[in-house]
C-alpha cells in the first residue's frame, strides 16, 4: 500500500486482522512447543489431553477468529455430530487395522506350534 494513502476503515481492520492472525499464529508456536516440551512430564495423562484440546482452540481461534456468540449463525451441534460421526469411522478402521493384527500374530502364533 503506498505510504501517502489514508486507510480506510476496511483496510485498517484488515491490517489489525493480520497483526492479530501474526501475534496469535506465535502464540500458538509457541504453546505448541511447550506441549511438546512437556509430553513426558505432565503429571496425568488427561492434563495433556486438555492442554492439546486448548491448543487446538487456539489454532481455530486465529484460523477463524474468536468466538462470539452474539454474532456466530454456525449450527453447533449439527458440526458436532458430523464431528462425532467421523470420530466413530476412524475409531472403526483402526479397530479392523487392531484386530487384522491381531489376527495374523494369532495365526503366525499357530503356524509357529506345529
Amino acid at each position: 500500500m503506498d505510504q501517502g494513502k489514508k486507510m480506510d476503515k476496511s483496510e485498517r481492520m484488515e491490517a489489525a486482522r493480520q497483526a492479530w492472525i501474526s501475534a496469535t499464529g506465535k502464540a500458538i508456536e509457541n504453546l505448541e512447543k511447550d506441549l511438546e516440551r512437556k509430553r513426558a512430564t505432565f503429571p496425568e495423562p488427561v492434563t495433556l489431553i486438555f492442554a492439546e484440546a486448548l491448543c487446538k482452540y487456539h489454532q481455530g481461534v486465529a484460523k477463524h477468529g474468536a468466538f462470539d456468540s452474539a454474532t456466530d449463525t454456525r449450527d453447533l451441534l449439527k458440526e458436532a455430530e458430523a464431528e462425532i460421526l467421523d470420530a466413530i469411522n476412524y475409531l472403526a478402521m483402526y479397530l479392523l487395522k487392531v484386530r487384522a493384527k491381531r489376527r495374523r500374530e494369532s495365526e503366525e502364533g499357530v503356524k509357529g506350534e506345529t
